[in-house]
């Protein structure tokens, strides 16, 4: 029996469902979706999908009715907690972008790749703020969160009032742009060297990079 990626049966499981439904509890007939393949970063053995779907946005006339969804799935994590966000920029880090290296691409030498932090995927997307505590955890981690669609965008259609730091926000009107920007996973157990960067206030353990991939739009 042949066996399906991990994208390949996020995507078996979710757009049957998500093209189907009429209501506000999912989506509308017109849906748009974005799909991202995740691959492993810093030997972690990381392998995973992730899937974005909205309404159809290509007149952007959107109604009360409009939600967005995130599903990831992905295994072969360590057993800890996974912060997981939606990245501005486009590409995921190679080991050339290991710039002291140390053998790690941590997240600060990641940024130039894929960017600042712009949607933290956790438990509460109306939130530009990370819900730390409603981040997935675990080996194998399976992700599924929606919502209102015009209050999702409300979030991050904000003046940045830190341009400096590691999150970015969409600006007055901006474009959510899904397709080209990058989903990233971070999170291991293994006792890193102190030559791993990390964000302020947090152990390198809980950010370093473990998967990354690059969204890009989905044939339903």
């Amino acid at each position: 029996m042949k066996t399906l990626s991990p994208l390949a049966l996020l995507l078996a499981i979710c757009l049957p469902v998500l093209a189907a439904c009429d209501s506000d509890e999912v989506f509308e007939d017109d849906t748009v979706a974005y799909t991202a393949d995740l691959t492993a970063l810093n030997g972690s053995g990381v392998d995973g999908a992730a899937a974005l779907t909205i309404s159809d946005e290509a007149d952007l006339e959107f109604t009360d009715d409009d939600t967005f969804q995130a599903a990831i799935t992905a295994s072969g994590l360590d057993a800890t907690v996974h912060p997981q966000h939606i990245h501005a920029e486009a590409v995921c880090p190679t080991m050339a972008d290991d710039a002291n290296n140390d053998g790690y691409v941590d997240v600060v030498e990641g940024v130039p790749a894929y960017g600042p932090i712009l949607v933290p995927l956790d438990g509460q997307l109306t939130d530009a703020s990370a819900q730390v505590g409603s981040f997935p955890e675990g080996a194998t981690i399976t992700y599924e969160e929606e919502t209102d669609f015009d209050d999702f965008l409300a979030a991050y259609q904000v003046a940045d009032s830190n341009p400096d730091d590691a999150v970015a926000t969409l600006g007055a009107n901006g474009d959510l742009d899904l397709a080209g920007r990058t989903i990233v996973l971070h999170g291991t157990t293994e006792d890193l060297p102190e030559t791993v960067a990390s964000l302020p206030g947090n152990p390198n353990e809980v950010t370093l990079p473990v998967a990354c991939g690059t969204v890009e739009l989905a044939a339903l």
